[in-house]
């Protein structure tokens, strides 16, 4: 079968479904006739209503526009009639106003269950006379002025609370020169109140409805402003709820053969698709609106989830300085911030075939700012599911986060008099697994746990709920554990999920980015199971290879950039005194540790014995920190004379103080540590690097203490030299509509060798203190640098070595490159990698460049299973390309890449 014949009979019935179902929505036309129209359905200006007739129509109205007097036979079959803001003679040179006929044709049409929208305007923008008499048959009158708030300021913004019985959601309210309201209806409800002024009501009449304000309100101008875009789609789905659909239809027209099948069956879409056994497993969502979400999701007639919504939360705020601005902090904003609940309506149901997966998406979440609908992802050969929500945001520089779970009725946990017990398991912060009783709590309740997961216990199995493991956790200085884990149990449902906190107490906490007009997916994973919740968290760890970084042969994990002042502390503890920090980073499988120490600690700036004692004691501490199964490197991030931030590694112990007086030579000697340099200037750190065959790098390059470096000296003597290895590679800031992290290194690598410069980034971790509680992994990754064995503290330079020549790959741990080969063969680039994997591959990419600019092409590894093994082949045409590289990433934003390869 054709993808048109598909597409024909997925989407066969919707036009008769729409016909039937579809309310009708008609705009006044006629006693709002200026000679430049304003409000309009098809007017994309300013005063147009094109943005509103997009709300309308994402309700499944069907909009229409009267260019005649109101008379009974118009309104036939009409569901909403909006008058807005009728003609005064200044606006228009034959202002039609509503008359007494028109008037007593509103009148019956709304006693009969009409629902009429007035939208008024302030003194001397709209007629008030005629209008105030159609108005005042319901019980209104529009007062002939224009509200001021308490600060006397006619621009309002009122808060809504967010269980408004006809605003649901809530949100703020903004509207410009708005005429108040004054109510006689005995019935009213004021909707928008603002002291003793009445902004918006609602009065019933007969069956009907008439909802006033005296202001158009959302036009083009003003409906992306605040939350008047989500309080507009509130209101009039409130008005229509009679006359909406029950029930969505649901698009299949864009599904394939494959191992996952999608079936509508009456009021339900059931997805089938197998696990790593080869046991179905069945997944049931709801198309009718206002009913739970997912009916359930069961194997072999075991319901694991039953009757569950979707749930999110989140918080928005202002970025300051752009997108790569790290020293951010959106709540010390004098703006604020603002946190919403996400509210889940049902518009629209689709389905779709992406390699062998299949992605169900549900249109219809409004999650403050943002809009957009909730998408789950099924993977066969894996009990894994993911649930996105899929928004946008319109507004400028939004910083944000969110939190993310499901909802679900758990019969079995409820007790007498509607109190529940439940149960949570999890790995505690020292790594004890607790299988705990929890009682009735409706709050949503954090939980710091280890390997960020908790799992429910159900009736007949479990359901774990975990995070992209890197991805989610926007970049701090700091690991400490926050507590990323919520539940709750209340009344009859079992509420659990993921969560962000909006602030760590520290001066930097930049949130993650939403540009506007990005598609920002918000994803959290569950992991089903039939079997007790010990077994489900056991089979989540494998993801993350029990947060250990897994060993390669003919490789050596080395971590770099942490600031754990060491020395200070070991010169008042001793050599004996083990840090806390190193039994953490060899749990995790780190071999070697590049050190930054004097950051913020010791005296790197004295002239002469204190800088050199610390120094002395450094490399001797650190000597006494490794062994054969762990190697401490000493390295500094040293911020002076380049500009911006700039770590340094020397192959061996060197002595250097960062000041040269007048008269001191560069280099002198100690009789005890040998040769000292004293530095002064660019040109003798240039020096120095290379006599000491120093490796250099632009630590954190583009943001935080690195804004606008190397950038700025690209051209300089020092960043030329070889000895200049390039940058660091981290996600800052996080933004979650790329599928990939670290994208601001990555361009920056690709920035550089465009330059014509050899240069590379490796993996920079760039944290504080930390200790066995922490939540060090979400921050984590390594360079698998090639080597047959570790070497001793006395040859740690050949690691260094290693690196320089490109002899290693980056990865967060979840997807690694043991072998990877960039070759050129006749204009095009051929890859030759190994991957290995856990989590389900989501793409490779061929990235290249000519020297101007930087192309890439993409390779959808989405037939991938979990847990693989696999040798690629790939190749791309290049003609003209001067340097290539290889990645790989996973379907949670995991992965692994190589250096530039020069052709």
């Amino acid at each position: 079968m054709n993808r048109m014949v598909r597409r024909i009979l997925g989407m066969a019935f919707l036009p008769l479904l729409a016909a039937a179902q579809s309310p009708s929505v008609l705009l006044d036309g006629y006693h709002n006739d200026e000679p430049q129209p304003h409000y309009r359905w098809d007017a994309a200006t300013p005063g147009g209503y094109s943005e509103l007739a997009k709300v309308l129509t994402s309700l499944g109205a069907r909009l229409s526009t009267s260019n005649a007097p109101v008379t009974a036979r118009l309104l036939a079959g009409v569901d909403c009639y909006i008058l807005a803001d009728p003609d005064t003679p200044a606006e228009s040179p034959n202002p039609k106003y509503i008359s007494g006929e028109e008037i007593a044709a509103l009148r019956e049409w709304v006693r009969g269950g009409g629902k009429l929208v007035l939208f008024g305007n302030d003194r001397g923008n709209a007629e008030f006379a005629h209008f105030n008499r159609l108005a005042g048959e319901f019980g209104i009158r529009f007062l002939e002025s224009r509200h001021l708030d308490a600060s006397h300021s006619s621009k309002l913004t009122i808060q809504v609370p967010p269980y408004h019985g006809v605003l649901a959601g809530g949100g703020a309210f903004y509207a410009v020169d708005v005429a108040p309201l004054e109510i006689h209806a005995p019935d009213a409800q004021v909707l928008i109140p603002d002291g003793d002024a009445v902004i918006m009501a609602l009065v019933s009449f007969g069956k009907g409805q008439v909802a006033a304000l005296g202001d158009p309100w959302v036009y083009n101008e003003y409906i992306g402003t605040r939350d008047n875009r989500r309080l507009a789609a509130s209101l009039f789905r409130y008005l229509l709820r009679d006359a909406l659909p029950k029930q969505v239809p649901i698009d299949l027209s864009n599904l394939k053969p494959g191992p996952v099948t999608v079936k509508a069956q009456g009021q339900s879409v059931v997805v089938t698709w197998p696990d790593e056994a080869g046991r179905p497993w069945e997944a049931e969502f709801s198309l009718e609106i206002g009913k739970p979400l997912i009916t359930a999701v069961s194997t072999g007639g075991r319901r694991i989830i039953e009757r569950a919504n979707p749930v999110y939360r989140c918080s928005t705020g202002r970025r300051r300085g752009g997108w790569d601005e790290f020293f951010d902090h959106p709540p010390a904003d004098p703006e604020g911030t603002r946190s919403f609940r996400g509210a889940f309506r049902l518009k629209a149901a689709s389905a779709r075939t992406v390699g062998d997966r299949v992605e169900m998406q549900f249109d219809g979440l409004s999650l403050g700012i943002f809009e957009g609908g909730i998408r789950y992802t099924f993977f066969p050969g894996s009990r894994l599911l993911r649930q996105e929500a899929v928004v946008t945001t319109r507004s400028e520089d939004t910083a944000f986060y969110y939190d993310a779970g499901l909802a679900m009725a758990v019969d079995a946990d409820r007790r007498a008099g509607n109190n529940m017990e439940s149960r949570l398991a999890y790995f505690d912060t020292s790594g004890k697994l607790r299988v705990e009783p929890v009682h009735s709590v409706s709050e949503y309740k954090p939980v710091e746990v280890r390997y960020r997961t908790v799992a429910v216990p159900v009736e007949r199995g479990s359901v774990a709920v975990f995070p992209a493991p890197h991805q989610y956790f926007f970049t701090r200085d700091f690991t400490s554990n926050m507590g990323y884990l919520w539940h709750s149990s209340w009344r009859g449902t079992v509420a659990f999920g993921i969560r962000q906190l909006p602030d760590d107490n520290s001066a930097f906490y930049p949130w993650a980015n939403a540009p506007p007009g990005s598609e920002q997916r918000l994803g959290v994973f569950f992991l089903l199971s039939d079997q007790a919740p010990e077994r489900v968290l056991d089979d989540v760890l494998r993801f993350t290879n029990r947060d250990r970084l897994p060993d390669v042969t003919g490789y050596k994990k080395v971590a770099a950039h942490f600031h754990f002042a060491y020395t200070v502390q070991a010169m008042e503890k001793g050599l004996d005194w083990v840090p806390p920090f190193k039994p953490v980073l060899q749990a995790m499988g780190v071999d070697a540790a590049v050190i930054s120490d004097f950051h913020g600690d010791g005296h790197p700036r004295d002239p002469g014995a204190v800088r050199l004692k610390e120094l002395e004691f450094y490399y001797r501490a650190c000597r006494a920190q490794s062994d054969p199964s762990f190697l401490l490197i000493p390295g500094e991030e040293p911020n002076v004379y380049l500009g911006g931030h700039w770590a340094v590694t020397f192959p061996r112990p060197v002595y250097w103080i960062m000041e040269r007086p007048a008269g001191v030579p560069f280099r002198t000697d100690d009789p005890k540590l040998g040769a000292v340099y004293h530095v002064s200037g660019a040109a003798g750190l240039l020096e120095l690097f290379r006599l000491e065959n120093a490796q250099v790098y632009t630590s954190h390059a583009r943001t935080k203490g690195s804004r606008g470096f190397p950038d700025a000296y690209r051209t300089k003597d020092f960043f030329v030299d070889p000895h200049f290895f390039g940058a660091s590679w981290k996600s800052i800031n996080a933004d979650y509509s790329q599928p990939r992290m670290g994208v601001r290194s990555l361009n920056l690598l690709d920035d550089m060798n465009n330059w014509g410069r050899r240069k590379r980034i490796l993996g920079e971790v760039d944290v504080f203190q930390i200790d066995p509680t922490h939540e060090l992994y979400a921050h984590m990754n390594v360079n698998y640098v090639r080597a047959a064995s570790l070497p001793a503290f006395e040859a740690y330079g050949s690691l260094l070595e290693a690196m320089s020549q490109g002899d290693f790959f980056v990865s967060t741990g979840e997807v690694l490159l043991p072998e990877a080969s960039v070759t050129p063969v006749d204009g095009r680039v051929a890859v030759r990698a190994r991957v290995r994997w856990t989590f389900p591959l989501q793409f490779a990419e061929i990235v290249w460049g000519d020297g101007v600019k930087t192309e890439r092409k993409i390779f959808p590894l989405d037939s991938t299973r979990p847990f693989g093994d696999e040798t690629f082949s790939w190749t791309a045409d290049a003609p003209g390309w001067k340097w290539a590289r290889v990645a790989v990433w996973d379907i949670a934003a995991n992965g692994a890449f190589v250096n530039p390869v020069w052709k």
